[in-house]
């Protein structure tokens, strides 16, 4: 029966309403904006999202050079670093939502760094 899904669900929104939605925004914006800063120190790497919000969102895009993605992906799922490919640039996206935490982030670079030395 679809009744409890939909109890579930009204439940998560109330939830999320109660977070604010502005303040859902902010934080992924913040999280985005942390991100490819640290990204931007990584010698090689190339952020290939705009940092302006209006024309961006949550998530980030990259590329390493002389990297193949696919490979790279692969790296970071085995580090239990969930990203995905972005194969017609030969890059990697990681969405950064509300709920990730700076140390997540940071354990990204962490590996990104490992993996360019």
């Amino acid at each position: 029966c679809a009744l409890p899904i939909l109890s579930v669900l009204a439940d998560a929104v109330a939830w999320l309403d109660n977070l604010g939605w502005s303040w859902i925004e902010q934080r992924e914006q913040q999280l985005a904006a942390y991100l490819r800063g640290r990204l931007r120190d990584i010698s090689g790497l190339t952020v290939l999202t705009p940092d302006a919000w209006e024309l961006s969102s949550a998530i980030t895009s990259f590329v390493i050079e002389g990297t193949d993605a696919a490979v790279l992906q692969k790296t970071l799922w085995n580090q239990q670093i969930i990203t995905r490919l972005v194969r017609e640039r030969n890059g990697i996206r990681i969405a950064t939502p509300y709920f990730t935490s700076h140390d997540e982030l940071d354990q990204l670079v962490d590996a990104l760094r490992r993996i360019r030395a």
